[in-house]
């Protein structure tokens, strides 16, 4: 995956200079879980910039690279991104269902 080769490209630019073998291995060892988050730039349609967890990553080991397995991942009929407009909506229907009961 290429977030652990990142990871060991800069180790790699260190004073010490690790092998990529040898620095995957700390990599293995020293992290249990990474998170990758999306940016997503709106700046065309009059919006901001917005991040959302795109992938959650459990470290499982070493076997000659970084092994990791996903754990979790936006999946059909689960949005990406909560928006301020739909937590309003959410919360204005809680509250509403609230008041019938």
């Amino acid at each position: 995956m290429e977030v652990f080769n990142r990871i060991s490209t800069y180790a790699i630019q260190t004073t010490e200079r690790l092998p990529m073998d040898a620095t995957q291995l700390l990599i293995a060892g020293a992290l249990d879980f990474v998170v990758l988050v999306r940016r997503h730039n709106r700046y065309q349609h009059c919006g901001g910039v917005s991040r959302y967890i795109e992938s959650i990553r459990e470290v499982i080991g070493w076997d000659g690279r970084v092994l990791s397995g996903e754990v979790f991942a936006p999946g059909p009929g689960r949005p990406r991104r909560r928006t301020r407009a739909n937590l309003l909506a959410a919360r204005n229907s809680s509250s509403s269902a609230i008041a019938r009961a």
